[in-house]
This record gives C-alpha cells, sequence and structure tokens, in this order.
C-alpha cells in the first residue's frame, strides 16, 4: 500500500499539471519513491493514436486545433468527447487503470495531477494510506469555448463539494484549497505543498 496519494483538483488552465509536476520533482531530489499517474493517460494515447499525435508526452497538444470530419475542432474536445464516449460504456474504465497501477507500487507517493470525477476519487482511499486532495480555484484560463468549459469535466463547483463531503467521511484525507494562481507564488507553493503532503 501506498503511504500517500496527492491528488489535484481544479479547472483547465489553473495549474494543477504544473504543481504536481513541482511536487514530483521534489520527491525525487530527496529520494523518496515516487510516481505520477493521470486518469486522461490513456485518453490521450487513444486520441493520439487516431491522429497521430502525442498527447501523453506534450501536453500544450490539448490546446491545439485539428480538421476532423472537415471541421475545424479543438483537441480538448476531442478528449473531452472521446472520455464520454469510453465512461458511457464503462463510467469507471479510466479509474480502473489508475487502480491497476498504483495497486503495483509498494510504498512512496503518487501525485495524480487530473482529479475531475468523484467516482475517481472514492476508490484511492484503498490504495493509500492518506489522501492529500489539492484543489485550485481559478478562473478559466484562456478559453471562450463555451462546449468545453460547460463539460462534465469541467464541474468543478460540484466536485468541491463533493470533496468536501468525502473529506468529512474519511479521517485519512486532507484537504487544501489554493486561491487562483495569479495570486500566488510558486516558491511560496512548493513550500505550502510539501508542508501539508508531511515531506
Amino acid at each position: 500500500m501506498l503511504d500517500k496519494i496527492v491528488l489535484f483538483a481544479g479547472n483547465f488552465g489553473c495549474g494543477k499539471t504544473t504543481l504536481a509536476n513541482m511536487l514530483y520533482k521534489e520527491l525525487v531530489n530527496k529520494d523518496l519513491p515516487c510516481y505520477k499517474v493521470s486518469f486522461a493517460t490513456l485518453l490521450k494515447r487513444m486520441l493520439g493514436g487516431l491522429i497521430k499525435a502525442d498527447f501523453v508526452n506534450n501536453d500544450e497538444l490539448k490546446n491545439e486545433s485539428v480538421i476532423f470530419k472537415d471541421k475545424l475542432i479543438s483537441c480538448r474536445s476531442l478528449l473531452q468527447n472521446l472520455g464520454d464516449i469510453v465512461r458511457s460504456v464503462d463510467k469507471d474504465y479510466f479509474v480502473k487503470h489508475v487502480g491497476y497501477s498504483l495497486k503495483h507500487y509498494k510504498k512512496g507517493v503518487a501525485i495524480i495531477d487530473d482529479l475531475r470525477f468523484y467516482n475517481e476519487l472514492v476508490p484511492l482511499v484503498s490504495f493509500a494510506k492518506r489522501l492529500y486532495i489539492v484543489t485550485i480555484d481559478s478562473p478559466y484560463y484562456n478559453n471562450t469555448n463555451i462546449a468545453e468549459l460547460k463539460h462534465a469535466s469541467e464541474n468543478y463547483d460540484d466536485l468541491k463539494a463533493l470533496i468536501k463531503r468525502f473529506q468529512l467521511k474519511h479521517h485519512s484525507v486532507a484537504w487544501l484549497e489554493l486561491e487562483s494562481r495569479v495570486n500566488r507564488g510558486i516558491e511560496a507553493d512548493k513550500d505550502l505543498l510539501l508542508d501539508f503532503v508531511g515531506l
């Protein structure tokens, strides 16, 4: 069983991956066993295989657009739509994939940078002694696509309310709320995160 799982949640563009990467580097520098896992990795591989793009290793590609069926469509919309299709067949498909990865780690810290749905959170209590959830309140960054903003994966306010109830039910869950990255400094974030997860 892992010692800790640290999860990041918030609207896209709020800095989840930036903070997750920073925490991961700090743990590596301290020679602590740590792993980075994402619910969307498998989804990114699926779409990447369809349109010949490496979304896993180039996170900025999801902000690009491609011609699809003679229409210009954002890669983020394609990821959202493909995710909807997969979850309509099995709503826990991506959750199971992450769970399969986590059960192979016997100790250390796993970092998940893309908590977006409540069903992703619930099973994680069985994989670690402690869960640390970091939520980031931030307005949408540089996006005017209404369909993307209204997608279920961007329903951050509802997810936050569910996280609050989840934390109250589980004593092994800690929760840290950060304000918009515009009002924060990266060095202060680093110290705050390390203190929060007890490292």
